[in-house]
């Protein structure tokens, strides 16, 4: 690797946690090479869980496996950042749903608006733009409007209602439908589902 790529340090956000820890940019680059977005990356061999991290930053699937147990908890505390998911309509009947499905999950960290700030749009864009994924479980209108409060482009969006499903910027349907929308759904940060609105 030293003879054809540069083999640059991890910054102080990066913590070295494993004697053999490889940096991101080597890491990145390799991943950028022999996959594609969507793909999943398995680490067998997990330490620090730097590839995991990558994986995820560049838009890949990534599950790792670490026999010991102080790697593990220090790769899961200090290098694998959790998801941050907020589901807007997180009191309708598909947002209580989506949150007692995500809420086992201990890779996701749901964000969770105060009940009296529900309305609140300066609440809610704080926090459709402090999240990396936004379920919007609402009717057309106030998900068109949650749509215009993004400013963080990083933020992928997922919409239950009918609003975007016509827009050609937006994917729309199931990764289950066949290979073109699931590539379609993998690339875009615009999704449009059936949810209960349909």
């Amino acid at each position: 690797i030293f003879n054809w790529m540069p083999w640059g340090r991890d910054n102080k956000t990066i913590p070295k946690i494993h004697p053999t820890q490889k940096p991101q940019s080597v890491l990145k680059r390799l991943i950028e090479i022999f996959t594609d977005k969507g793909d999943t990356i398995i680490d067998p061999c997990m330490g620090s869980g730097s590839t995991i991290r990558a994986s995820i930053e560049l838009g890949r699937n990534a599950y790792g496996f670490e026999i010991k147990k102080d790697f593990y908890n220090l790769a899961k505390e200090r290098c694998i950042f959790m998801i941050k998911v907020f589901i807007d309509g997180q009191a309708g009947t598909t947002g209580l749903r989506i949150k007692d499905r995500l809420s086992a999950r201990d890779d996701i960290e749901l964000l969770k608006i105060d009940d009296d700030k529900r309305k609140d749009t300066s609440e809610i864009k704080k926090f459709i733009n402090e999240s990396d994924i936004t379920f919007l479980c609402l009717p057309d209108a106030a998900a068109i409007e949650a749509v215009t409060l993004i400013e963080n482009d990083k933020t992928k969006i997922i919409d239950a209602s009918t609003a975007h499903r016509t827009n050609p910027k937006w994917a729309y349907g199931f990764p289950e439908l066949g290979k073109e929308f699931k590539e379609k759904i993998v690339s875009n940060r615009l999704i449009a589902n059936p949810g209960c609105y349909a």
